[in-house]
């Protein structure tokens, strides 16, 4: 009776095991999509700050040329 009661008992600690394991991968792909996301969020920023910088910079170029004629 003994046996049996341990084995049971080892039975019930490996299918707690594998909960935990399963819940762990989980968790792991959660964090993985969550930084994933933040990596396009940030990829998408960077973008849209570089063409504000190449905007900017054909602005400034544009000014520098219109001064340079007026000071003709």
């Amino acid at each position: 009776m003994l046996h049996t009661q341990q084995v049971r008992d080892f039975n019930l600690v490996e299918e707690d095991d594998t909960d935990l394991g399963s819940q762990s991968s989980k968790f792991k792909d959660m964090i993985i999509k969550e930084k994933e996301a933040k990596i396009q969020a940030l990829s998408l920023d960077l973008d849209r700050a570089k063409c504000i910088i190449n905007f900017l910079e054909q602005e400034n170029k544009q000014l520098e040329d219109k001064q340079g004629i007026m000071e003709l």
